[in-house]
């Protein structure tokens, strides 16, 4: 009996830390290169985390090796699958899921935390004036979104550090070296999957 209080004693501990908790994702040394593609992603690392507060108690870390093993059983299930009806089917799950204005306001109301964004990009085309439009065009959406997704108690200067240059050269080039971390409250996006699973169960039922 005082093992059954135990184990559920533990479970609500644990239900608890997870709704209190925000999912934290860092990604660190995304390279995306069509200059030297044998060094993309050489020194990747995912890290998902819950936290509380600072407190981080969950972690986990996925290398580019651990990235490589998950992409080849994806394709081992795929092989299995008949893709054009999974495609349909998402196709079909995503339309329920933005025809659904609760939902879709939502999804949209998720309120994401920028902890860090660094950034180098550098972008050609063989076009010397479309390169300098992608220039303008990342450089504004960059500038223009990413300070409204930070915390107004921290910098924003201390946060966001990137550099986005044009190669004219003719030939279509890009080079990107990306690290951030961003978080967001779990309990949201639970809300989010659950309202997701109803809506979807509930439109399929009625087929």
């Amino acid at each position: 009996m005082i093992l059954v209080f135990f184990i559920v004693g533990i479970l609500v501990l644990l239900v608890a830390l997870i709704l209190l908790s925000k999912l934290e994702l860092k990604i660190n040394r995304l390279d995306l290169s069509n200059i030297d593609k044998h060094k993309n992603n050489e020194k990747l690392s995912l890290q998902i985390s819950l936290l509380i507060g600072k407190f981080k108690w969950f972690k986990i870390t996925i290398n580019k090796e651990k990235l490589a093993w998950i992409y080849v059983k994806i394709k081992e299930k795929e092989a299995n699958m008949d893709l054009n009806k999974v495609k349909k089917d998402i196709e079909n799950d995503f339309k329920l899921i933005f025809e659904n204005d609760e939902l879709r306001k939502l999804i949209f109301s998720t309120k994401l935390s920028l902890e860090k964004f660094n950034a180098n990009i550098a972008l050609g085309s063989r076009d010397f004036l479309l390169t300098s439009y992608l220039v303008a065009v990342v450089s504004i959406v960059i500038s223009n979104i990413l300070p409204h997704i930070v915390s107004p108690k921290k910098d924003v200067s201390r946060i966001i550090h990137y550099r986005i240059v044009p190669i004219y050269k003719e030939e279509d080039i890009y080079n990107v070296h990306l690290s951030l971390t961003i978080n967001t409250k779990i309990l949201h996006l639970l809300n989010i999957i659950i309202k997701t699973y109803k809506i979807i169960k509930l439109k399929k039922s009625a087929v």
